[in-house]
C-alpha cells in the first residue's frame, strides 16, 4: 500500500510539469547542459525490485523545475527505505528440530517413580516423561545417575533435562529450572484394607504407629506421641519394614509418603491409605539447566497437552490408583 502511494505521488509529479507547460516535453539546449544528475539516460537502481529504473523526461522538466528531480529521487529512496524496513521477516522461535532426542537423567532406584525391571526402565517418571517427548515429536534417552548427580550433571551439560520425583525448592530454583510441577504429595496414613476405625488424624491418639527414620511421617506421629504419651511410636530404618509391620497387625497405622502408600496398596492390596494429605506438600518437577528455554518449553508443552488429552490422568490412575486426596 505504501508502494502505491508512493507511485502514485511520482506520477503527479512528473505528469503536472507537462499539464502546465506542455512545450516541456520537446524542450533542448539548457536543459540537455543541466548539471542535475537526473540528466537524459540516467539510471536509478531499485531497492524493492533490485532493477533500474530509468527517467528520460527529467531533462525537459528540470527546465520547468530544476529542484523537482532531486526532491522525487529522495521521496522515492526515502520512502522504499522505510518500506524494506519496517517490514522484516519475523524471527523463527529457537527450537530443536522434531525427530531429535533428548537426553534424560534419573535416579533409577525409586520405584514407584524410576526403577529398572526385566532390564526396562519402569515407572510413573518414565511414563510420562516418555508421554511428552512423544507428544511432541522426539524420541528419548535415559542416563541412569545417582540423585545428588541429577543437578551438576545438567549444569555439566551432561543431558538435556532430569525426572527423579525432585521436590521444587527455592535453593534448587536457584541453580536449575524446573517445569510447572507435574505431581504434588505429602505425608498421609496408611492402615490395614479391612480397617474402618481410622479415619483421621485424631482417630491416631492412643494406637501403635509406625513411620521411617527421619521423615516427616515419624515428626507427625512424635507430635501425636507428645499430646498424648499413650500413643505408641515405632521408627523403622525402611518404610518396607514399617508396612510389613502394618500387614502383619503389629501396628495400627503408618504415616509416610503418599505416592509410596499408593503404589504399595495397589500392589499388595493388604493396605490403604485414609485422610487428606499432610503438609507440607512436596511439589515434583521436571528440571533444565538454567536458561535451557528450549527443553524447557518442550516439557510445559508436552504436560500441557497430556492434560488435556487425560493421559496425564491415565499415569495416574495406573500407578497410584488416583490423583491424590486432598482438602
Amino acid at each position: 500500500m505504501k508502494k502505491f502511494f508512493t507511485w502514485c505521488l511520482a506520477i503527479v509529479f512528473l505528469l503536472w510539469p507537462v499539464l502546465q507547460h506542455p512545450g516541456a516535453l520537446y524542450a533542448t539546449g539548457q536543459a540537455a547542459n543541466s548539471r542535475s544528475p537526473y540528466s537524459s539516460g540516467y539510471e536509478t537502481p531499485s531497492r524493492v525490485t533490485g532493477t533500474n529504473i530509468a527517467f528520460p523526461y527529467f531533462d525537459s522538466l528540470s527546465s520547468v523545475c530544476p529542484n523537482l528531480g532531486m526532491v522525487l529521487a529522495f521521496v522515492l529512496h526515502y520512502t522504499s527505505s522505510i518500506h524494506i524496513q519496517s517490514d522484516p521477516a519475523a524471527p523463527e522461535p529457537t527450537i530443536r528440530p522434531r525427530g531429535q532426542t533428548i537426553t534424560i537423567l534419573s535416579e533409577t532406584t525409586y520405584p514407584p517413580f524410576e526403577y529398572v525391571e526385566n532390564g526396562k526402565y519402569q515407572g510413573f517418571d518414565i511414563d510420562l516423561i516418555k508421554a511428552i517427548c512423544a507428544s511432541q515429536g522426539y524420541d528419548m534417552e535415559i542416563q541412569s545417575t545417582s540423585f545428588d548427580a541429577l543437578i551438576p550433571g545438567l549444569q555439566a551439560g551432561k543431558a538435556d533435562c532430569a525426572i527423579s520425583a525432585m521436590s521444587i525448592n527455592p535453593a534448587r530454583t536457584q541453580v536449575v529450572d524446573f517445569t510447572q510441577p507435574y505431581l504434588v504429595d505429602g505425608s498421609i496414613i496408611a492402615v490395614r484394607s479391612d480397617d474402618e476405625s481410622i479415619k483421621g488424624l485424631s482417630d491416631l491418639y492412643g494406637k501403635k504407629l509406625a513411620a521411617e527414620l527421619g521423615t516427616p511421617g515419624q515428626e507427625t506421629c512424635n507430635q501425636l506421641n507428645r499430646q498424648d504419651p499413650a500413643t505408641q511410636v515405632l521408627a523403622c530404618d525402611i518404610l518396607g519394614e514399617a508396612l510389613a509391620k502394618l500387614e502383619n497387625g503389629e501396628v495400627d497405622a503408618v504415616i509416610s509418603q503418599w505416592s509410596l502408600i499408593a503404589d504399595h496398596a495397589l500392589r499388595s492390596g493388604k493396605i490403604k491409605p485414609v485422610g487428606k494429605l499432610m503438609e507440607p506438600y512436596g511439589l515434583y518437577g521436571i528440571l533444565v539447566k538454567k536458561g535451557n528455554t528450549d527443553t524447557l518449553s518442550i516439557m510445559q508443552q508436552g504436560m500441557a497437552e497430556l492434560r488435556v488429552n487425560g493421559l496425564y490422568d491415565d499415569l495416574v490412575q495406573k500407578w497410584f490408583g488416583g490423583p491424590p486426596p486432598m482438602d
